[in-house]
C-alpha cells in the first residue's frame, strides 16, 4: 500500500513477486518493512531473501543503528536512507554504520532537494524520488533535471512514476544507472510480463 495510492495489491504475495521480478531480469528487489504507512512487514525479507539470489533491500524510515542490525539479521544486503528525515550529520553516520554491517546503502533524495548532505555523507547509491510529497503527483522531468548535480561516480537511480520503456529510456539519456520501481509492477496483472516490457524485450 501507499499513503497517496491506498492499496495496491490485494493478493499480495512479495515471494512470488520476487520471484517473477528475478525471472524478468531485476537486478535487486526492494521489500517495504513499514507497517504504518506501508503496511509491510519485517518478515518479508527473510521470505524474499529464501526464494532469489539478488541483493535485497530493506525499505523503511530508518533512523537508529538497531534497524540497520535488524535488517542484516533478517538477510537483507541494504537499506534505504532517506536524507529528508535524517540530520546531515545523522545520515553520514548510518551510512558509515551500514557498511560496517556489511549493508549498501541506497540514500533517497527528493527531486526538489540540495543533494549536498547525501553527496557528503558517502553514499555510493542515491536515489532521486520523482514524487511531490505536497501533492503525491510524480515529475519525471523534475528527476531528469537533477541528474546533472549528482556525482557521475556514484551510483544514480530514478525513483517513482515510471510506467514504460520509454521512460527507462528517457532517464537513462539523463544520466541514470537504475530504477526503483514499485506501484506499477505491483499493480501489474502480470508483473513479470510488466517487468520485461519496461526493460524492453518483446513480449509475446
Amino acid at each position: 500500500a501507499s499513503p497517496s495510492a491506498g492499496l495496491l495489491r490485494a493478493d499480495f504475495d512479495p515471494s512470488a513477486l520476487a520471484a517473477h521480478y528475478q525471472a524478468a531480469g531485476a537486478s535487486a528487489i526492494s521489500v517495504v518493512t513499514e507497517a504504518d504507512f506501508f503496511q509491510g512487514r519485517l518478515e518479508w525479507l527473510t521470505a524474499v531473501r529464501d526464494v532469489v539470489d539478488l541483493p535485497v533491500l530493506r525499505k523503511d524510515f530508518v533512523i537508529d543503528e538497531r534497524q540497520l542490525r535488524e535488517a542484516a539479521a533478517l538477510g537483507a544486503d541494504a537499506v534505504l536512507l532517506i536524507q529528508r528525515i535524517l540530520p546531515a550529520g545523522r545520515l553520514a553516520e548510518l551510512v558509515e554504520a551500514a557498511a560496517e554491517l556489511e549493508l549498501e546503502t541506497l540514500v533517497e533524495i527528493f527531486a526538489d532537494e540540495d543533494p549536498a548532505a547525501t553527496v557528503a555523507s558517502g553514499a555510493e547509491i542515491i536515489g532521486v524520488n520523482a514524487r511531490d510529497l505536497a501533492t503525491f503527483v510524480t515529475r519525471l522531468d523534475v528527476v531528469e533535471a537533477m541528474a546533472e548535480n549528482l556525482p557521475a561516480d556514484r551510483v544514480r537511480v530514478a525513483e517513482s512514476g515510471i510506467k514504460n520503456h520509454d521512460d527507462i529510456t528517457r532517464l537513462s539519456d539523463a544520466g541514470y544507472d537504475a530504477f526503483l520501481i514499485g506501484e506499477h509492477l505491483v499493480r501489474a496483472d502480470d508483473p513479470e510480463r510488466a517487468l520485461r516490457n519496461l526493460r524492453g524485450e518483446d513480449v509475446e
